[in-house]
């Protein structure tokens, strides 16, 4: 295993994949969609986290994709576009900057976690759609 595979990295999938697990659990009681692709979404960052075993099982990386990946791994986050780093290991500047993973986290966190509580806190309306189509709100605490 690699050194890139330790403590954090193996943590946050083990964090993903149980909050993958409770979303399924979650689900199959309400069968709330919402929670089944959050469910989803949490497994594939669990899976692309670890390059999906890769580095503990040991197989090779297609052809093809170690083509396209910036660290040759088996996992769609290392690929050039979503990757922070180009093929020569620059770091990328400008819009290009907008189609990384990184970059599309924070983005998810900071509307689903943040902006949207907050604005089913303090909007009624929004509060409504959002109650009617059953989405999952993050509580702050």
């Amino acid at each position: 295993m690699k050194d890139e595979n330790q403590f954090f990295e193996l943590g946050t999938a083990i964090l993903f994949l149980t909050t993958s697990f409770f979303c399924l659990i979650s689900f199959s009681y309400n069968r709330n969609i919402f929670l089944l692709l959050l469910s989803i979404l949490l497994f594939f960052g669990a899976g692309e986290e670890l390059s999906w075993g890769q580095n503990f099982i040991g197989f090779k990386t297609p052809d093809e994709l170690k083509k396209i990946n910036v660290q040759k791994e088996f996992n769609l986050h290392n690929i050039e576009i979503f990757n922070t780093n180009n093929f020569d290991h620059t770091q990328k500047k400008g819009w290009r900057r907008l189609f990384e993973i990184n970059f599309l986290f924070r983005i998810f966190i900071i509307l689903y976690g943040i902006i949207l509580p907050l604005s089913v806190f303090h909007n009624k309306w929004i509060n409504n759609i959002v109650f009617k189509i059953k989405i999952p709100i993050p509580l702050f605490l």
